[in-house]
């Protein structure tokens, strides 16, 4: 995340199928930064980030909402 490839840092995370890992770039990136116009993440690294932030909703859902 700190090298500035936000994309990449996501891609990396979701392809270790570990959501806990996934939580950690949550955490570590700025939504603003991440989402706003023009949004960082490519369609499927967007796709797959929604599909493993909504498998366990009830956990971690502070930091899902932002």
């Amino acid at each position: 995340m700190s090298g500035g490839d936000v994309n990449g840092a996501f891609q990396l995370a979701l392809s270790a199928s570990d959501l806990a890992l996934v939580m950690c770039a949550c955490r570590a990136a700025e939504p603003a930064h991440v989402f706003g116009p023009p949004c960082k993440l490519k369609q499927h690294v967007l796709l797959s980030l929604v599909q493993q932030l909504g498998a366990d909703m009830p956990r971690d859902t502070v930091v899902k909402h932002r």
